[in-house]
């Protein structure tokens, strides 16, 4: 009873709403000053007492972004790095860096005075100077060319495109209740598909439509259909229902195809929309639908009889011979 007392006194020191249970966290333990100190600190609230399941929920979802935004961060320096690396490789930016450099490393030409050495020449009679002692000539510096390059074919990498990667996109569910709250990552690429779908408030057939792409949902969805056909066929088949079945007179004189047809596809939607697909123009073939249905029905419960009757009259008024009847049986 005092444990009770104590407990019901307890209220939380950040909602001041009442702790409930023993679902509650002591400010001052060393746990709470390791875990949710930066973010006190943050807040700039010296706080003291208990904290609620409420606010520790809270308190540990700012833990969880904030380890997500550094995974995030280092992520894209990583990518940043990449195709830095990529970009400096580059035919042109090599070829932009060789003629940097050359320039850089070419001294200034200054021009320099030329000294002539003194030459001494005895004149001759003739007044020709030998060879050997002509005045030499400087020669011209030679002028340095830096050395062009091949381009190669630039090969484009995949992480330098704006399209995003299978593998970076990742899908994350959050299921959040009163109390709780769980996140589960989607790695099968349908359930992500499916999810984005819903995301993007799709209509139902687009969702079955994504569903019916991989083989195992659409044996299940196979599956669900024939159950809803049989279903329907039981309801069909039982003594009360009427339907198909050639109780009396009146039901023989007052038939009608279109009129049968409706009420087949009120009571057998599944199975009526199935059989109408075999057939291009439904307007004109419900004669032939509705011949479909009955036999498929006969097949099961021999009381659904109805349009063999009617076909036995039509062959018989027409004049069909006994030799075509036990051919027939």
């Amino acid at each position: 009873m005092a444990a009770s007392l104590s407990d019901a006194a307890k209220t939380c020191c950040m909602c001041f709403g009442p702790v409930k249970g023993r679902t509650y966290r002591s400010v001052s333990s060393d746990i709470s000053i390791q875990q949710w100190g930066p973010i006190f600190t943050q807040l700039g609230a010296k706080l003291n007492g208990y904290l609620c399941n409420f606010c520790i929920n809270k308190l540990n979802r700012v833990c969880r972004l904030e380890e997500d935004s550094k995974t995030k961060v280092q992520q894209i320096l990583l990518e940043k790095e990449k195709l830095m690396g990529i970009l400096s490789e580059m035919s042109g930016v090599k070829l932009s860096r060789t003629d940097s450099e050359l320039t850089s490393t070419l001294p200034a030409s200054t021009p320099k005075e030329s000294k002539k050495r003194p030459v001494h020449v005895a004149l001759t009679p003739n007044t020709v100077t030998p060879k050997s002692k002509r005045g030499l000539f400087v020669t011209p510096r030679k002028n340095v060319t830096p050395k062009v390059l091949k381009q190669k074919p630039c090969v484009v990498d995949k992480s330098m495109q704006t399209k995003t990667i299978n593998s970076d996109f990742v899908v994350k569910v959050m299921v959040k209740s009163m109390e709780n709250e769980r996140t589960y990552i989607v790695h099968d690429k349908m359930q992500q598909k499916l999810i984005k779908v819903l995301v993007n408030k799709g209509t139902e057939s687009a969702f079955c439509k994504h569903l019916s792409k991989k083989q195992a949902y659409r044996a299940d969805m196979t599956e669900v259909v024939k159950k809803q056909i049989v279903k329907e066929i039981q309801e069909v088949v039982k003594r009360r229902e009427s339907l198909l079945r050639c109780s009396s007179n009146e039901i023989l004189f007052n038939f009608d195809w279109n009129t049968t047809y409706s009420s087949i596809e009120k009571k057998m939607p599944t199975l009526m929309s199935l059989l109408k697909c075999t057939v291009i123009s439904k307007k004109k073939c419900s004669p032939h639908i509705v011949m479909a249905a009955s036999i498929l029905l006969y097949a099961r419960n021999q009381t659904i009889n109805l349009i063999q009757f009617i076909l036995g009259i039509i062959l018989d008024s027409s004049g069909l011979t006994k030799e075509v009847r036990k051919t027939n049986k």
